[in-house]
């Protein structure tokens, strides 16, 4: 329990920025995905809209964007509405809870949200967005469908196969890591509210979002399921050493859709920078964008949904951003100057060919009066 708590404390805290989480307009409604699974999933926004669908991590739920909803409902494009999907998914909240450790594999994770997406979204591709352990399933659900998707959007979820890489390699990340070897000991049980006290004093945690947390957690759901995620997919067994051979993620896994990665920088569960730069030789096209997130850590969403949600809407959208956007993420002004330097440059053109064309009229009269004062003189001898 106290690598438990030790990893809730260092990693979930969010910066002094956050704030509450404001309450989306949702209405909720039960997918059946599978013979014995069913998705609580809650919906936003029109019918027909963009559909985007949005996968938590852990510990957390479909509540947990709620910041981030409502931002993307306010800045979207009057012309380009979304249609939000956010489940909560398998071992989560109101969805169903197996109790079978391996029904938590993830190729059941990623067949749910393959399933939900064409039960919701069958003639149309997706945005998939994913934080923390829903980042996982976002880029193996991209890598293995990418049919299905218009792009991939992941905050401070590590790519599987640079992760396992870098568990096997880089002492950094396994220092990061050791929270799991606690997750991952079926002993570790949890009550809500050491949950709760976990998340310390983070400002985005309101009234509603703990009460929506303590609902999700407590009997008879609890954490058991959540908890499942680690100890099938990661190492197996793994309580005291890394024995990666037995991991259920991908290790070459190629993605090819259009893919942007959000990256807080101040994120103690990862070697962030290692993550980073092990992308490119799995995902292309990519985006990477740090540097809004610099004094941000693991709960983007939560922490600054607003330059989430602008980062997200530019990419999917960017013939209708209403600012521009370079490498690194900064926002850059709309330059009024260049409309001018047009207009100058086109007068200047044209008084340039204004020249050269009088000079070369005059320099004809005065080659023709030549020519008619040798032909006079010409005449007169």
């Amino acid at each position: 329990m106290k690598v438990l708590g030790f990893f809730f404390v260092t990693v979930l805290l969010s910066s002094a920025h956050s704030h509450a989480l404001p309450i989306p307009p949702l209405s909720y409604r039960s997918i059946p995905v599978s013979p014995n699974v069913t998705l609580n999933v809650a919906l936003a926004g029109p019918i027909n809209a963009t559909p985007v669908v949005l996968l938590h991590g852990f510990p957390g739920g479909s509540w947990l964007w709620a910041g981030l909803l409502q931002s993307l409902q306010q800045y979207a494009p009057p012309s380009n509405a979304l249609r939000l999907i956010i489940p909560d998914q398998r071992g989560y909240n109101r969805t169903t809870i197996p109790s079978a450790k391996g029904d938590y594999d993830i190729n059941f994770l990623v067949a749910d949200i393959v399933a939900l997406i064409a039960a919701l979204s069958p003639q149309q591709k997706v945005h998939l967005v994913g934080h923390n352990w829903g980042g996982m399933i976002a880029w193996t659900v991209a890598g293995r469908h990418p049919g299905l998707l218009q792009s991939l959007t992941v905050l401070n979820g590590p790519h599987p196969s640079v992760f396992v890489h870098l568990l096997i390699t880089d002492i950094i990340q396994r220092r990061a890591s050791q929270y799991i070897f606690g997750l991952d000991d079926p002993l570790t049980n949890p009550t809500p509210q050491q949950m709760l006290s976990s998340l310390g004093n983070a400002s985005w945690l309101d009234s509603v979002t703990v009460a929506k947390l303590l609902d999700a957690w407590s009997p008879p759901r609890g954490i058991q399921g959540a908890l499942n995620w680690f100890r099938q997919n990661i190492c197996d067994g793994c309580l005291s050493e890394w024995a990666m051979e037995k991991t259920r993620l991908d290790t070459k896994l190629i993605i090819t859709v259009p893919t942007l990665v959000l990256w807080g920088q101040q994120d103690e569960a990862f070697n962030n920078p290692a993550n980073l730069d092990g992308l490119s030789q799995y995902v292309s096209p990519l985006k990477i964008v740090t540097k809004p997130f610099a004094a941000n850590g693991h709960w983007l969403a939560q922490e600054v949904p607003e330059k989430v949600a602008k980062e997200m809407l530019a990419f999917y959208f960017p013939e209708g951003a209403s600012e521009g956007q370079d490498e690194d993420g900064d926002r850059q002004r709309p330059s009024v100057l260049l409309p001018l330097f047009m207009i100058v440059g086109s007068l200047v053109a044209l008084a340039f060919i204004f020249v050269i064309v009088r000079r070369t009229f005059i320099a004809r009269k005065v080659s023709s009066y030549a020519r008619h004062k040798e032909d006079e003189s010409a005449g007169g001898e």
